[in-house]
């Protein structure tokens, strides 16, 4: 029986559509044996790493209040400073490092510095989290033992080919929420600059999808209201997109 690595994208508010596909993969008894998650992916990631259920996320995730996880501040390299996201986990997982997890976890960043990828395998979850969702421009960079780091979606927005590289004869599950291109309204004023960033990280994704053995490019929609139906509407769109590779997976999991 060979393992299930996960590989969960980043997407902002977006995410929950990966609390639907975590569903569909517990309601159908596949163990999730590593994760690797950019971002809002890295959040749930360590979620389900930690023993909760898709339901117990799914809880969770919804019962979020308005700015419970945005400290507004006077913008300094992002007008978000990061804590409440790094307080939130802390307070909702139970232990407090990587290694710790009862499920292996690798984080995603980026090196402000260096421009690089960097995979976090140990240290503080909550700080590791919050390094790995700080989005230029509205999170700050996030310090630990002195270096700066970014948001993981810079240089991998979903890291399938980091998790080929250690995990070589495994399966691979790549989950992608990023906007589809297409999609963006024409007439706004903003529609370059949403056009032009999703489609920089599209290429990011298509240079690592081949990677994966089972590719998922989940279409939500362009735009959605946090505080509407949408993100039960994501789950479940989530949750129908995952049962459809169900079979394929499940034929792959055993597969000498």
């Amino acid at each position: 029986m060979k393992k299930c690595i996960l590989c969960l994208g980043s997407g902002g508010i977006r995410g929950f559509t990966h609390i639907g596909v975590l569903k569909a993969l517990q309601e159908h008894q596949i163990n999730v044996q590593a994760y690797f998650g950019t971002s809002v992916g890295s959040l749930v990631s360590v979620f389900a790493a930690s023993g909760l259920s898709a339901l117990e996320i799914e809880k969770k995730a919804l019962s979020i209040k308005p700015f419970q996880l945005l400290d507004l501040t006077f913008p300094k390299n992002g007008f978000i400073k990061g804590e409440k996201l790094k307080t939130y986990v802390e307070e909702n997982i139970s232990e407090k490092n990587i290694e710790d997890l009862k499920i292996p976890v690798r984080i995603i960043a980026t090196n402000s510095k260096t421009g690089t990828a960097v995979i976090f395998k140990s240290g503080l979850i909550s700080e590791r989290v919050q390094a790995s969702c700080a989005i230029p421009n509205i999170f700050r960079p996030t310090e630990i033992d002195g270096v700066e780091y970014l948001d993981g979606d810079l240089k991998s927005p979903v890291p399938m080919l980091i998790a080929r590289n250690e995990f070589r004869n495994e399966i691979i599950v790549g989950v992608n929420i990023i906007a589809r291109i297409d999609q963006a309204p024409r007439n706004h004023r903003k529609w370059s600059r949403w056009v032009a960033k999703d489609i920089y990280r599209r290429s990011l994704v298509d240079h690592e999808k081949s990677a994966a053995d089972i590719y998922m490019d989940i279409d939500i929609g362009y735009f959605g209201n946090v505080l509407g139906d949408w993100p039960m509407q994501q789950i479940e769109i989530g949750y129908q997109e995952t049962l459809k590779i169900i079979p394929k997976l499940k034929q792959l999991l055993v597969t000498v």
